[in-house]
């Protein structure tokens, strides 16, 4: 798994972290911490903090994504 991660752009010593429990059963390695509650501002949010930041526009676990689901 960690070998896919790497070949989609998420660093190998970013995946060396520990992982943070983001929400109750979701961990995640590197990041902010932040959620957006629109596509737009996490796209513009993960340009600003490329290499630092990494993320999917379309991940369930962002606010925003899940309004579309109900």
């Amino acid at each position: 798994m960690d070998d896919l991660r790497a070949r989609e752009g998420v660093p190998r010593e970013v995946l060396a972290r520990p992982p943070i429990e983001f929400e109750p059963g979701l961990l995640l390695v590197g990041g902010c911490k932040k959620t957006f509650s629109r596509r737009d501002s996490l796209q513009r949010h993960l340009r600003k903090n490329e290499g630092r930041c990494f993320s999917d526009d379309r991940a369930p676990y962002q606010p925003g994504n899940r309004l579309a689901e109900q």
